[in-house]
């Protein structure tokens, strides 16, 4: 018996199996511990929301308040949002302002016990603090954003609430904002509400993203009929708000083009400028998270609107559909299925920025050209399955190489699966038709749909019999993948494969793996 599997059986002799501990010695979740609709619709759940000073400085105080459905529930706390673990450090005098008491759990400090009577109203206050005047600084992008004059935060990364509210159901919410005149708020659920009545699961609740501030930019445009908010915080010196603006709506119009879909009744943007790097001579560092509803991303200030720039905004927008419509992955976190929700995101964000026009044949090549170089000159690119779900993210066994393998596998492996629907069907279909499926396959679900391997092999087969799980193997295997070669136009060469394979690689590093400057009239039709 592991020491883990002790410590749980301790607890529950102790007297610590009640309702709101879910099952398994991790906290996993069963739907016998989960609240039912009906508790959950007794529970009259709220959140209030106020920018407050702490000793001096700035933080955000959150007030839970609801009606114990139990006496005993688990809350559980912020814990981990891509690079920076210890969430919870940011949450500050946990507290009940009412009858009841919160108490620790030995061994998990993201989760606390909160015991008051059932059917009495309880509400609990807690303070979330950011990086103060370290705000413009890249980590706090990971962690929430916190002055006297602007927030920003993912729901992941401060809201407590119970561990309950995993079972998948609509969880019945309200929100009330508390802040001085002239600030604005924008959030996964709408624009400038103060008062705000929801219904999302758990999951949902925790992908939302929450923007306010006094001195916020903010424009609403109008994509295919539907509503976009684009906000902005900080200044840029060589891009322009219009800029981004018109990067976005161009996107956002041929991306719900393609696949048909305007179910958006509302969208929210946000950019902020942060760090430097432009002009320093070496590669600037900028990024970008979805959420539900939402993207946010950062750039650094003193940058021009750079191709990579408008892909990776191109990325983020794909997320709507790959990631959060088709999900793949068994493993927690999903980092299994990495290869195919960054991957093939990658893939069409790149593809995507071209068909919108924002970037020419010549710089689709070449930024795919950078990303490939990348690969094949990474001492991870035969890095296994396994082994890769084993370390991703994993504080002293992560790094950001190997954070980058399955984006650039998926993205080889969708291209080369392009490449092979469109030579099988002499250019009748693409892998465009295979994603339509699984979005209709999504949508019979409810909207969002887990697929398996098996499922995903089957929707390629339809079209090009075995080759995904040909193409999965050597994922799985930790095999390298070769861009395809695309016929009548630049193809790469078996000199170029050799040279990034090589012991000597290191010395030469502007190989191209596409000869982008010479791409003939046939290139588009593998395109578009």
């Amino acid at each position: 018996m592991t020491m883990l599997r002790c410590k749980c059986l301790i607890l529950i002799l102790a007297g610590a199996l009640f309702l709101g501990l879910l099952g398994a010695c991790d906290f996993g979740f069963s739907s016998e511990h989960a609240f039912s609709s009906d508790e959950m619709e007794s529970m009259d759940t709220k959140f209030d929301f106020a920018l407050v000073s702490l000793d001096g400085e700035p933080r955000l105080q959150v007030v839970l308040s609801f009606i114990m459905p139990r006496s005993r529930i688990i809350l559980r706390l912020p814990s981990k949002f891509l690079r920076n673990n210890r969430l919870f450090d940011r949450i500050e005098l946990l507290d009940t302002l009412s009858d009841g008491s919160i108490e620790d759990i030995s061994g998990y400090e993201n989760k606390k016990i909160l015991i008051a009577p059932a059917g009495r109203k309880v509400s609990i206050r807690y303070f979330v603090r950011g990086y103060g005047d370290d705000i413009r600084e890249l980590k706090s992008f990971s962690a929430p954003m916190i002055d006297s004059k602007y927030f920003q935060f993912a729901g992941t990364m401060a809201l407590v609430f119970p561990i309950a509210f995993f079972n998948g159901k609509k969880i019945p919410l309200k929100f009330e904002w508390h802040l001085s005149p002239g600030y604005e708020v924008f959030d996964s659920f709408g624009a400038n509400k103060t008062n705000q009545k929801i219904e999302v699961n758990a999951h949902e609740l925790v992908d939302s993203v929450y923007i306010g501030g006094a001195d916020l930019r903010a424009y609403q445009q109008y994509v295919r009929g539907q509503p976009v908010n684009i906000i902005f915080e900080g200044q840029w010196d060589r891009i322009s708000d219009s800029q981004f603006v018109e990067v976005v709506t161009r996107l956002l119009e041929k991306q719900r083009e393609v696949w048909n879909d305007d179910n958006f009744p509302y969208f929210l943007i946000s950019f902020v400028a942060l760090g430097t790097g432009c002009s320093q001579r070496r590669e600037a560092r900028f990024g970008g998270t979805a959420h539900i509803n939402s993207f946010r991303a950062y750039y650094p200030s003193d940058c021009p609107m750079k191709p990579e720039m408008v892909e990776l905004i191109s990325h983020e927008l794909m997320h709507g559909w790959i990631g959060k419509k088709i999900k793949v992955g068994q493993v927690p976190g999903g980092f299994d299925g990495k290869f195919f929700s960054e991957g093939f995101t990658d893939y069409y964000g790149r593809i995507m920025a071209y068909r919108a026009g924002l970037i020419s044949e010549v710089t689709y090549f070449k930024t795919l050209d950078a990303s490939l170089e990348k690969y094949y000159t990474s001492k991870q690119k035969r890095t296994k399955l396994r082994d890769l779900v084993h370390r991703i993210y994993r504080k002293g066994y992560s790094t950001r190489e190997l954070e980058n393998i399955p984006y650039q596998q998926g993205e080889i492996m969708a291209a080369n699966l392009n490449m092979l629907i469109r030579k099988n069907s002499n250019h009748q279909y693409s892998l465009d038709d295979v994603m339509k499926d699984l979005l209709v396959q999504a949508d019979a679900a409810g909207g969002t749909k887990y697929f398996s391997i098996e499922e995903l092999a089957d929707a390629f087969d339809r079209y090009i019999p075995g080759e995904f799980l040909n193409l999965y193997r050597k994922i799985e295997h930790g095999e390298e993948l070769y861009p395809p070669k695309l016929s009548g136009c630049s193809t790469p060469s078996n000199l170029s494969y050799t040279s990034f394979q090589g012991a000597y690689s290191r010395y030469i590093p502007n190989t191209n793996i596409y000869t982008y400057r010479k791409l003939s009239a046939n290139c588009a039709r593998w395109l578009k």
